[in-house]
């Protein structure tokens, strides 16, 4: 797999940025933080990564959430100075500081940082090493499938053109499930997968025949694509209290339709085990 892919899906970099890989930050340069060694500030981030700050700067900005979660933040000079036994100057408008997770996610959206790329090729390399590359092309694909479906909803131009090449990427996945899996587990999570998606190939071809309605929230189509992947997460009843919960609704169809896809995100990116 091309290491450009990590600076493309969300959840290849989710499977990559973990705990076991923070070694590979040393392999590649010099990695300067501050004291005790758990977090840097955004100027030791770019002379790492060699880049300007502005560059990082603009990382940040466009995938905040995803690396809030890494534990990034923004601290002001009384909290920084509680926690870190160091002298810096401190702007008015806080510091900002990257735990290890965060540098290495960072490494894997950058991309056109040399030492970024190395940061992607050791990761595939030790991915490669535990995982066929098969299942790496399977991973890739579903969540360029997801993300494609995603936009359908959003783009209604040109939607049935677009959910016929969905369906057609769909059977070549499933092509590819039967070859590589011989696992039943495996097997089973895939087709769930599959199934999810063909439901929202069919909700998008009701979509496009019918005339777009003037309602604020989401239609029935969306609400049976969210159901679906409540259903697929695992224990439906805890998962849509706290899906209410975030979203402060009493019931599926009072979902405002401009955050469906928001909703879609939070499913994938939480964990309810």
């Amino acid at each position: 797999m091309n290491e450009l892919a990590l600076t493309e899906s969300f959840s290849l970099r989710q499977e990559f940025c973990k705990d076991e890989n923070l070694s590979v930050l040393e392999k590649v340069g010099e990695l300067i933080l501050l004291q005790g060694g758990e977090f840097g500030t955004i100027k030791q981030v770019a002379d790492f990564y060699k880049v300007p700050i502005e560059t990082i700067k603009t990382v940040v900005r466009r995938h905040n959430r995803e690396i809030r979660k890494d534990g990034y933040k923004v601290i002001q000079a009384k909290g920084f100075e509680k926690f870190h036994n160091e002298t810096l100057e401190i702007p008015n408008r806080g510091l900002a500081i990257f735990p290890r997770r965060a540098i290495l996610r960072i490494g894997c959206l950058l991309r056109d940082s040399p030492i970024a790329q190395q940061v992607r090729s050791y990761l595939l390399n030790i991915e490669e090493n535990l995982t066929p590359q098969s299942e790496q092309t399977l991973k890739y694909l579903v969540d360029q499938l997801d993300q494609h479906a995603v936009q359908l909803i959003e783009n209604a131009d040109g939607l049935k053109s677009q959910a016929e090449q969905l369906h057609s990427q769909t059977r070549m996945i499933k092509a590819i499930v039967d070859e590589i899996y011989l696992n039943r587990n495996r097997i089973g999570n895939a087709e769930n997968k599959i199934q999810e998606h063909d439901h929202r190939i069919l909700a998008l071809e009701k979509l496009s025949e019918e005339p777009q309605e003037k309602d604020p929230y989401i239609i029935s189509e969306q609400i049976a694509i969210l159901k679906e992947r409540v259903k697929v997460k695992g224990n439906p009843c805890r998962i849509w209290s706290k899906l209410k919960s975030h979203f402060g609704i009493t019931r599926y169809i009072f979902l405002p339709r401009d955050r469906f896809r928001e909703a879609l995100d939070w499913l994938e990116s939480h964990s309810f085990e």
